[in-house]
């Protein structure tokens, strides 16, 4: 008798960038300077090979920038991949639920900040 196991395994990435708010030339957030109002960029992804449910970002500004109320936004397969703005600043205190990806299913959020 002989069997075939397929081994399924839940993995992710994150990635964040950023740019000077209302451009859309994103860089690496720390190649940034932090006088000017900033727009980041989260990109979630689901490298693995089974759906995550549920999935919560939750965005941990560097200590010299601070949110701006009002201005998070997400992008993903249910938005059409448009950007599409939320009533929830959450997503810098206790995090915001993105629902459910498929392996290969992304998700971004936005954020404006500006520094101290």
């Amino acid at each position: 008798m002989r069997f075939q196991f397929a081994v399924d395994q839940p993995d992710f990435t994150v990635t964040q960038l950023a740019a000077t708010r209302g451009t859309t030339e994103y860089t690496s957030v720390r190649r940034m300077r932090t006088d000017n109002e900033l727009d980041i960029k989260v990109k979630y992804t689901n490298t693995g090979t089974i759906q995550q449910d549920d999935v919560v970002i939750k965005y941990e500004l560097p200590a010299e920038l601070t949110y701006i109320p009002g201005t998070t936004s997400v992008a993903n397969s249910a938005t059409d991949g448009k950007w599409q703005k939320i009533d929830s600043n959450a997503v810098v205190k206790r995090g915001i639920n993105l629902g459910s990806y498929a392996p290969d299913g992304a998700s971004y959020v936005r954020v404006c900040c500006t520094s101290r």
